[in-house]
C-alpha cells in the first residue's frame, strides 16, 4: 500500500477544507481569495519510505506498513496532524528505487527519505537524495557497499557489514577446536572479497581456512566441494549461502556421509519460513543474527521493545520477525528523532540534527560518524527443528 494509515487524519483535514471552501464560495467569497490557504500546517512533515515491496528482495519488506504504524504511534500523539509517511516500491531494482525517490521528493514534497533492506535500493536512493538535496536515512544493507557508493553529504546509514557478521559466527569455532580447520563456502561473485575477511579471522582464531572452490547460486551438484571438505579434514563449514543453496549442499553432504562438527553459515537462517522449509537439515545450524525479537533494546522514540515487534509480526503472519523488521523501525525512529530536534525542516537544519544523533532504538544505540555511518553489532544464534510439531526455534548465543 502506497499511503500509510497515518494519512487518514490528513485526508480528513483536506476534506474539511474543501467543504469550508464550498461554504465560503456560497457566501460570495471567490475561489481565488482562498488560494493562499493550506489544508496542512506549514511545517507538516512528509517522510518517504522506499523499500523492495516486489522483486528479489520483497520478503525483507513484509509488514512494512504494520511496523511503521507501530513505530510512529507515540510520535503521532505528540505531533498530531503534522506528519505522515508514504511508502513506495523500489521493485528490488536500481531504476525503480531512483524513480520512487524522485516521485516522493518532486510530487509528494518529502522532507526525509528512508530506504532499507538491499544495496540495490539503498544505494540508488542515497544517490538520488544527494542529487536532489534531501536528507536520507537508510538501514539494513551492507555498510561497505554503501560507503563505496559515497561519499555523501546528506545520507546517513545504520547497518552492519560482512566483517561484523562473519566474526560473530567465527567466535563459535573455539567450541570445536582451539585450532579448527574451516571450509569456507562462497558464491563466486563475492569469493575473493570475503576470503580476505576470512584470512584475517583465521589469524585471530588460529584456524586453517580451506577454500573448496566457489559455488554458483542455484547450483545442484556440490560433490566436488564436499569431496574437498572431506579430504582436507574440515571440522567446520562456514561461509555465506542462501537457504536453498544451503539445503542442497547439506542434503548432499549427508548423503555422502560427511558430517562436520559445526555448520556455521551466514544468511541461510535469516527467515523462519526458509528454516521450516529445510526441515531436519536446519537442526543445529549456526546463523548470524543482526536483530531479533529476543534482544533487549527499547526504542526511545517509538516506545517499543523488541518483543512487541515480534508480537505484531506473529499476530499478522504467524512467524518470528526477521532482522529486517527491527531495522526499518530503527530507521523511522531516527528520522522522527532528527525531525523533532531540527530547528526547521530545511536540509541544512535536518543534516545538522542528524550529525548530532545519539539515540537508543529497537536495533541498538545510533550515532553517526563523519561519513554518516553507524556500524551496528550482530550476534549468533542456533536453530533447532522439531520434526513432530514441524516447528523451529532460534536461540541467541550471548
Amino acid at each position: 500500500m502506497r499511503y500509510s494509515k497515518k494519512l487518514k487524519s490528513i485526508i480528513s483535514i483536506v476534506l474539511a477544507a474543501i467543504i469550508s471552501a464550498a461554504l465560503l464560495a456560497s457566501c460570495g467569497i471567490g475561489e481565488g481569495e482562498q488560494e493562499s490557504e493550506s489544508a496542512l500546517p506549514e511545517d507538516a512533515l512528509v517522510i518517504g519510505v522506499v523499500v523492495p515491496l516486489t522483486g528479489e528482495y520483497s520478503e525483507y519488506s513484509q509488514g512494512t506498513e504494520l511496523l511503521l504504524d507501530a513505530a510512529t504511534a507515540e510520535f503521532e500523539k505528540k505531533y498530531d496532524g503534522t506528519f505522515t509517511f508514504i511508502i513506495e516500491d523500489s521493485g528490488s531494482e536500481t531504476a525503480g528505487a531512483e524513480e520512487a525517490t524522485e516521485r516522493l521528493i518532486k510530487e509528494e514534497g518529502a522532507d526525509i527519505i528512508i530506504a532499507a533492506h538491499d544495496a540495490t535500493t539503498v544505494n540508488a536512493v542515497a544517490a538520488t537524495c544527494e542529487r536532489l538535496g534531501v536528507l536520507c536515512i537508510s538501514a539494513d544493507s551492507d555498510m561497505d557497499s554503501w560507503l563505496s557508493s559515497g561519499p555523501y553529504e546528506n545520507s546517513f546509514h545504520i547497518s552492519y557489514n560482512w566483517d561484523v557478521r562473519l566474526r560473530t559466527l567465527a567466535a563459535q569455532w573455539v567450541s570445536v577446536s582451539e585450532t579448527p580447520v574451516v571450509g569456507v563456502l562462497l558464491e563466486e561473485d563475492m569469493a575473493s572479497e570475503i576470503l580476505d575477511i576470512y584470512d584475517d579471522i583465521a589469524y585471530d582464531y588460529s584456524a586453517t581456512v580451506i577454500d573448496p572452490g566457489s559455488y554458483k547460486e542455484g547450483m545442484t551438484d556440490y560433490s566436488a566441494i564436499i569431496s574437498t571438505l572431506q579430504t582436507t579434514g574440515c571440522e567446520i563449514v562456514a561461509g555465506i549461502m542462501d537457504s536453498e543453496d544451503y539445503a542442497m549442499l547439506r542434503q548432499q553432504a549427508d548423503d555422502a556421509g560427511y558430517s562436520p562438527s559445526m555448520w556455521c553459515v551466514a544468511q541461510a537462517g535469516y527467515f523462519e519460513n526458509d528454516v521450516l522449509s529445510m526441515g531436519e537439515l536446519a537442526e543445529g545450524m549456526y546463523t548470524d543474527v543482526i536483530w531479533s525479537e529476543d534482544m533487549s533494546y527499547t526504542g526511545t522514540v517509538s516506545g517499543l521493545i523488541c518483543a512487541e515487534i515480534g508480537d505484531l509480526y506473529e499476530a499478522e503472519y504467524g512467524l518470528s520477525a526477521p532482522g529486517s523488521a527491527g531495522y526499518i523501525v530503527a530507521a523511522m525512529e531516527c528520522a522522527l528523532d532528527i525531525a523533532g530536534r531540527a530547528a526547521s525542516q530545511s536540509l541544512e537544519d535536518l543534516r545538522s540534527a542528524a550529525l548530532e544523533t545519539s539515540l537508543d532504538t529497537v536495533a541498538g544505540h545510533v550515532s553517526f560518524d563523519e561519513e554518516g555511518s553507524c556500524l551496528m553489532s550482530a550476534t549468533c544464534g542456533i536453530w533447532s527443528y522439531y520434526a513432530e510439531s514441524q516447528e523451529c526455534t532460534l536461540a541467541l548465543i550471548e
